[in-house]
């Protein structure tokens, strides 16, 4: 089973692919044209530093560049947060807790990096939403790092201001690092309600992890960021990992994509008239489909789906892989309209 969503290239046939999602936009063209002009930059090594590009992403959130860290995707950051946390903390623990459903990189790296993974396992019963017990949990144990994403992928969970501000409280006070996942959030046109990059100012346990890679859908250029107000423990992520994580034409695009006014605007417009079309459309065919947040719809249906699916040219996220869920669990990117209308006319026909 794949692990990821993307993986088109041992498919022999075209496909449709909804197994990732993007902004169903595309790359907007002033990013395109930035990159294009950096051409005659590619025979230098790139700004190991990344000046002008944390600068870029300091200004947009009224931070630092000291407070800004940057990564070939946010991947990338993942796998080096856990080393600067050692590097960090001599004391090390050596335990971190995971909110899951979640993406599997976070266990991953964690373990690549010796500790010891807790997992909190959300349910269906719950509607998959973090409860009392999740931060219960945090103040009975003993952890140095804790990773959850805002929304969560796959499900799309929203965590709640009040609810953020809680987590955010409870791991300051317990000195450990709380990673909030903020990779689709600029896609749910919730950003300025429910972000923590502002509560980053004054903490010293929280990071906000971002993305180029969903909100201006750049995921071939790997390009990734995270604001901390721990100016220490930044320096510590820009030590660990290769010299050069950013390449020329990445920062180029991820700068251009900065300047972009009016593109996030016009992608949440579309995307919540097109998520709530999608729900309704899964719904009527008897699958489960939970209430969507950003540019991806998650749903219960029938085992063997996404093999039926991609017998018809379409390729949809098994989400049986993720700890916490099983077989019959998917999760279905938003393209333009005339390819979601698509889908939902094959996925009639199958079902």
């Amino acid at each position: 089973m794949d692990k990821h969503g993307g993986n088109i290239f041992n498919i022999s046939n075209d496909v449709t692919d909804f197994s990732v999602s993007l902004s169903p936009n595309g790359i907007p063209e002033g990013v395109k044209k930035a990159i294009r002009d950096s051409l005659d930059s590619f025979d230098a090594y790139p700004d190991s530093n990344q000046g002008k590009l944390r600068e870029a992403i300091a200004n947009r959130y009224n931070v630092t560049k000291e407070k800004v860290a940057c990564g070939n995707g946010a991947a990338d950051l993942i796998y080096r947060l856990p080393l600067a946390v050692k590097r960090l903390n001599k004391g090390i623990k050596g335990r971190a807790l995971i909110l899951h459903p979640a993406f599997s990189c976070y266990e991953e790296a964690l373990i690549e990096a010796g500790y010891d993974v807790n997992h909190h396992i959300l349910l269906e019963e719950d509607s998959f939403v973090p409860r009392d017990g999740f931060i219960q949990e945090i103040l009975l144990g003993d952890y140095d790092m804790v990773f959850v994403a805002n929304p969560s992928n796959p499900v799309g969970t929203l965590m709640e201001r009040d609810y953020l501000d809680r987590l955010i409280n409870v791991c300051e006070e317990r000195e450990a690092f709380l990673i909030i996942d903020e990779c689709f959030l600029e896609l749910t046109g919730r950003e300025d309600e429910l972000s923590a990059i502002e509560e980053t100012k004054d903490k010293d346990y929280l990071l906000v992890l971002r993305s180029f890679t969903k909100t201006y859908a750049m995921a071939g250029l790997r390009l990734g960021y995270l604001i901390s107000g721990n100016k220490k423990f930044v320096e510590m992520i820009m030590d660990t990992g290769q010299p050069w994580p950013i390449s020329n034409p990445a920062e180029a695009g991820g700068i251009a994509a900065l300047q972009e006014k009016d593109y996030l605007h016009k992608v949440n417009d579309y995307l919540d008239y097109e998520r709530k079309k999608m729900r309704a459309g899964l719904s009527s065919l008897g699958l489960k489909a939970f209430n969507p947040s950003a540019n991806y719809v998650f749903f219960y249906g029938p085992k063997g789906l996404k093999e039926k699916l991609l017998e018809k040219g379409f390729l949809i996220r098994d989400c049986g892989n993720f700890i916490g869920l099983e077989e019959g669990y998917y999760r279905v990117g938003i393209r333009r309209a005339e390819d979601n209308e698509k889908l939902m006319e094959v996925l009639s026909e199958i079902l």
